[in-house]
């Protein structure tokens, strides 16, 4: 449950700005219960949590990801406003994430810092 949204990405923001949410999930059953369809786009294995799912979802609110984002099985989220980057940049970036050394944060809109690496 590791939100790793940047604070700038929602200082003007509203409730009802759209978005794309990205989660990293032990249970993918997590945002399909939402009656949408997540775009999967990788399958991680090992560390500490198994096996790992990044799934992007888009058309979101911030509210709806954090929402999703504090349910069992979400490891971590971020949400990426449509107002900075599409869909279609997210899901392009998380497949670049290259496994770079992070602390809290990774810098590509695709990429979640789990266990230290960027994913």
């Amino acid at each position: 449950m590791d939100n790793q949204t940047e604070e700038l990405w929602i200082l003007h923001a509203s409730a009802n700005h759209s978005g794309t949410g990205l989660f990293a999930l032990t249970n993918a059953d997590v945002v399909k219960a939402e009656n949408r369809t997540p775009k999967e786009l990788a399958t991680i294995s090992g560390g500490r949590y198994g096996k790992i799912t990044k799934v992007v979802l888009s058309d979101i609110t911030y509210l709806k990801c954090v929402e999703l984002g504090c349910q069992e099985g979400v490891v971590a989220y971020k949400w990426i406003p449509q107002l900075l980057a599409s869909e279609q940049m997210v899901t392009q970036s998380a497949l670049n994430c290259d496994s770079l050394l992070c602390v809290r944060r990774c810098a590509g809109y695709g990429c979640l810092c789990i266990d230290g690496s960027c994913t």
